[in-house]
């Protein structure tokens, strides 16, 4: 230990020799070392993924690397939204579906593009609309085209009662794992029978009141609430 402290003080008594002498040579090297730690630090980043705390050199780390870049909806946050007054649903409801719009217009920025590529805030309609059939199994089409077969007021109300009673007429689990999309096809029908109410009643309804009903009855609501409409 005391020879290494010897030769530790001896190399830095020559390293302070050569300095003092050549003073302008030790200052060249370390404005030299600091340009290169200059251009080191400009070149340094910062990435907050997962896969980046990760060996680089790892064959899953780089396929979990192109599965995020292929599939953008692995790496997606979930963010949960949930309504302070829960006492009235009505009012916990409109608050939540304020606050979903907020958010997505405000997370949409261009400020955030550089983050976020996609929000779904709200279930995306228009592609149900195109795609929806080609999602469906082959029962849940054929239940479709059996329920609509005639869309005259009477027969529709008489098939979807016996839609319904075909269903879940004794089979609990199926009910109760069905239960928010019979309670969605409720509430879009009691849409439609207020505007037909209101048509009836010699009101002008509008073709996007009339539509609006019908989505409603067919998609349910877009919003992801859960049972009591709190969250």
């Amino acid at each position: 230990m005391e020879n290494n402290h010897n030769l530790r003080m001896k190399l830095l008594g020559r390293w302070g020799e050569w300095a003092s002498v050549h003073w302008m040579k030790t200052l060249l090297v370390a404005l030299g070392i600091t340009l290169i730690m200059v251009i080191g630090a400009s070149m340094l980043k910062m990435e907050m993924t997962f896969y980046s705390m990760m060996p680089q050199g790892s064959q899953q780390v780089r396929d979990l690397k192109k599965i995020i870049d292929n599939f953008p909806a692995a790496s997606s946050i979930v963010v949960v939204l949930e309504a302070k007054q829960k006492d009235d649903r009505a009012q916990s409801e409109m608050a939540v579906k304020k606050a979903v719009d907020v958010l997505s217009r405000e997370l949409l920025d261009s400020e955030f593009s550089q983050y976020i590529l996609r929000i779904q805030g709200k279930l995306d309609i228009e592609f149900f609309k195109d795609h929806g059939l080609m999602l469906s199994k082959a029962e849940d089409i054929e239940r479709v085209r059996r329920v609509y077969a005639n869309i005259n007021l009477v027969p529709l109300f008489s098939r979807l009662n016996d839609d319904f009673e075909r269903e879940y007429s004794g089979d609990e689990d199926k009910l109760a794992d069905d239960e928010e999309l019979a309670i969605a096809q409720f509430e879009g029908l009691e849409q439609i029978l207020k505007v037909m109410e209101s048509s009836a009643a010699g009101e002008s309804i509008s073709a996007e009141a009339t539509s609006a009903s019908i989505e409603r009855f067919l998609f349910g609501s877009p919003y992801f609430l859960n049972r009591d409409s709190t969250l």
